[in-house]
């Protein structure tokens, strides 16, 4: 992490709702992390889990004086997405329709296309577990 000034950043740990979504609907923990001005390294866990198979996200909430650094590599089962606005809805990254008309409310995930995706620069431990080999 960068941070311009000392200040806090919050993290979240969030499911989605059903364990076939793409979406962080649920947010099952959050934690205010406590930052210096300039770069460091920082770490921290969360004491929530998901007792089903489901995709899991780490949100990092926007903070303006924090920058997060990225890397190159890709791993299967590892994608970063962004809260933004979808062009095509005209939404400003959540979809909030009037009360009672039988239309959902959520917030829009997107993942940013190559060469500007790229992975958050973590460590995930324990390692996922996700694909096996078919023997």
């Amino acid at each position: 992490m960068k941070a311009e000034k000392e200040t806090k950043l919050e993290v979240q740990l969030r499911r989605s709702e059903s364990s076939s979504n793409y979406t962080p609907e649920i947010i099952l923990e959050s934690k205010n992390i406590s930052l210096k001005q300039g770069e460091q390294v920082i770490d921290f866990g969360f004491d929530a889990t998901i007792k089903e198979n489901s995709y899991a996200f780490i949100t990092f909430m926007h903070n303006e004086n924090v920058s997060i650094r990225e890397s190159e590599n890709l791993y299967s089962g590892v994608m970063s997405v962004f809260n933004g606005e979808n062009e095509k809805v005209s939404n400003k990254g959540k979809q909030t329709p009037p009360e009672g008309i039988g239309v959902d409310s959520f917030e829009f995930w997107i993942p940013k296309r190559r060469p500007q995706g790229k992975n958050i620069a973590m460590k995930i431990t324990p390692a996922i577990k996700l694909l096996k080999p078919k023997i």
